[in-house]
């Protein structure tokens, strides 16, 4: 959350997620369920502990994955009459396999989305081939990942038949998550001495919290 501006960071520009934070919800006193990747999603799917939904690490590991009978809250949001998708990095199942769950079996009307990362090794995530699209491999995708599943959102957002149905989905970029190398167009912009000198006494994040 440190490198959003509406949160405190005194140069990354991130005009769009602070026009979200002005119009809807910031939040300022959260807690990660867990210290790595897949029990964090399961938790935010489900409300509950990893533990209870047998998430101990990143899935994958040691036969780990989501259950089919968990509820999410898509699945309540799905009953209330909302619109569900899924874009990105899913990491709590193998998306390839058919003995494990699939986004769209947890909740999700659309999904477009990675089992883990959409890239081997170092690489950065440019051209991923890795990409399931409501339970069909769609091969090789141009572009940059988290570009490749905002333009995605977006056409699912614009392409509903009901504009009037509230709708609920998750984008989950995987950019944070690893060291890559970014668009120069966006590296660009703090390839200057300002930055340099800010990142040698940076300050992550500033929120203040409730007593």
């Amino acid at each position: 959350y440190g490198d959003l501006a509406s949160y405190g960071h005194p140069f990354l520009q991130t005009p769009h997620l602070d026009k979200f934070a002005e119009q809807g919800v910031r939040m300022t006193d959260m807690h990660s369920a867990g210290t790595v990747c897949s029990p964090s999603r399961a938790s935010i799917l489900t409300g509950r502990n990893p533990y209870r939904i047998g998430f101990y690490n990143i899935a994958g590991t040691a036969g780990t994955t989501f259950p089919k009978d968990e509820i999410t809250i898509a699945h309540l949001l799905k009953e209330s009459g909302y619109d569900t998708a899924y874009f990105g990095k899913w990491h709590l199942s193998s998306l390839e396999s058919d003995d494990e769950v699939s986004v769209n079996e947890t909740g999700f009307d659309y999904s477009f989305a990675t089992s883990r990362n959409a890239f081997d090794g170092p690489a950065p995530p440019k051209n991923p081939g890795k990409f399931v699209r409501n339970g069909e491999p769609v091969g090789q995708v141009e572009g940059w990942y988290v570009d490749i599943i905002v333009e995605e959102a977006t056409r699912w957002v614009e392409g509903r038949e009901d504009k009037e149905t509230p709708f609920f989905m998750i984008v989950a970029a995987h950019e944070p998550h690893t060291p890559i190398a970014p668009p120069e167009k966006y590296s660009q912009l703090y390839d200057n001495e300002r930055v340099d000198e800010m990142e040698k006494k940076i300050k992550y994040g500033g929120v203040p919290r409730p007593p």
